[in-house]
């Protein structure tokens, strides 16, 4: 899994190679203290998300898989 561009202001590249990413993935944003933002369907191998409506701020982005989970900090400028 990798996250692109980190820090940003707006958009967030999301790229799960395809041996992991599966119809069942999903990401979910949650804040620092752990509450959930976010929770949606990665619709392809390369996603994007919208990160312009929240407040600058860091976040923790969860990629699950069928075959596993990576956790990126991400920071909103």
């Amino acid at each position: 899994v990798s996250v692109y561009p980190n820090p940003s202001s707006s958009v967030i590249n999301v790229y799960v190679s395809g041996e992991f990413f599966t119809s069942k993935s999903f990401y979910e944003i949650t804040d620092i203290t752990g509450k959930i933002i976010s929770t949606e369907k990665l619709m392809s191998e390369n996603s994007k998300i919208d990160f312009s409506a929240l407040p600058k701020g860091v976040y923790l982005l969860k990629i699950v898989t069928e075959n596993g989970t990576a956790v990126k900090q991400i920071i909103k400028q």
